[in-house]
């Protein structure tokens, strides 16, 4: 599958990315992550043309929601608005969104990428 990684830009949630990526495409998926992938776009009318190019792709979205964002919310939200699959995953329970699980067809509270790791592959090898 090829898999959108939704992820806030900036802060804490940034770093994630390699683990993320590392673990989906050990499972055999192609990802793509706007935020490290797109490279610097300063018109923000061809920034989210790109963006929602490349979740028209995808087969599926992660949305990695451990940190409040406005773009992951529309990347999501596109996402679910085009039929594609959203899979939600958060470090924190007390930071779940109603609205993200609301729209999720898995929605993962994970403690560290292990369990991230063998949650994910219970849900993707069960497409």
């Amino acid at each position: 599958m090829n898999i959108f990684i939704c992820i806030k830009y900036k802060g804490r949630a940034f770093d994630q990315i390699p683990e993320i990526r590392k673990i989906l495409e050990s499972l055999g998926h192609k990802t793509y992550c706007f935020a490290t992938d797109a490279g610097e776009i300063s018109d923000s009318k061809k920034m989210m043309t790109e963006a929602l190019d490349k979740i028209n792709q995808s087969d599926a979205l992660v949305v990695e929601s451990s940190e409040q964002s406005f773009g992951v919310g529309i990347e999501a939200g596109y996402g679910f608005a085009k039929g594609k699959k959203i899979i939600s995953i958060i470090k924190d329970a007390n930071n779940q969104s109603k609205t993200l699980d609301g729209i999720s067809n898995n929605y993962i509270i994970y403690k560290d990428y292990l369990d991230l790791e063998n949650k994910l592959k219970n849900i993707l090898n069960n497409k």
